[in-house]
């Protein structure tokens, strides 16, 4: 449990990418208060539960529909009645003790025939939550494990080169002479680009 929030941003930044959508699920309004709070998920993050106001909610909601929040926070209050395309991704720090709220909050993602991911993650504690939802949906989920550090890094590198992909052309100009300088240095220009998504990525 104490690593859960490490586990948790390593998740979001392996299953996430650079640009689909996720809900986190917390059980309690503490938990999810708590995620907004932490400096250890990179993405922009913003709750709902019941102690947010209504207007605030619905205006959390259009900026997570519109894609300027990547990642939702919530409660169950997100989990049904709400109308929240393509999300890429769920989580559930801990399984829920009803099998009805966890195939409301898994439903949200893999709508309308799209594909999506939903983790739940579990302790020996909780763990018979999970067989209880296996058993009562008539279903088998698949155990993983957390990412592992290097699976991390590899996929920040590749979600690096999708935002470089939105990079506009006219400033390329302003930077030839620093990549000049860097491709000489190294001699070899994949070393050098390496470098770089290093040091963009923050894994240097």
């Amino acid at each position: 449990m104490h690593n859960r929030v490490s586990i948790l941003a390593d998740l979001l930044s392996y299953y996430g990418g650079c640009q689909g959508k996720i809900i986190v699920f917390t059980q309690t309004k503490k938990d999810a208060n708590e995620l907004l709070m932490t400096d250890k998920i990179k993405c922009e993050v913003e709750v709902m539960h019941g102690d947010i106001p209504q207007n605030q909610r619905e205006i959390t909601l259009k900026r997570f529909r519109d894609g300027k929040i990547r990642c939702l926070v919530a409660t169950d209050v997100a989990a049904r009645g709400l109308d929240i395309p393509s999300v890429d991704l769920v989580v559930q720090i801990e399984p829920p003790k009803e099998t009805e709220t966890y195939i409301h909050r898994s439903g949200r993602t893999a709508r309308a025939g799209a594909s999506g991911v939903c983790i739940t993650m579990y302790t020996q504690q909780t763990r018979h939550w999970v067989d209880q939802i296996e058993h009562q949906a008539g279903i088998t989920l698949t155990p993983i494990e957390p990412p592992s550090h290097n699976d991390v890094i590899s996929s920040s590198a590749k979600g690096m080169l999708t935002t470089l992909e939105v990079v506009k052309d006219e400033v390329l100009p302003l930077f030839n002479e620093a990549a000049s300088t860097l491709m000489t240095k190294e001699g070899d220009p994949i070393k050098a680009l390496s470098r770089c998504l290093a040091f963009i990525s923050g894994h240097h």
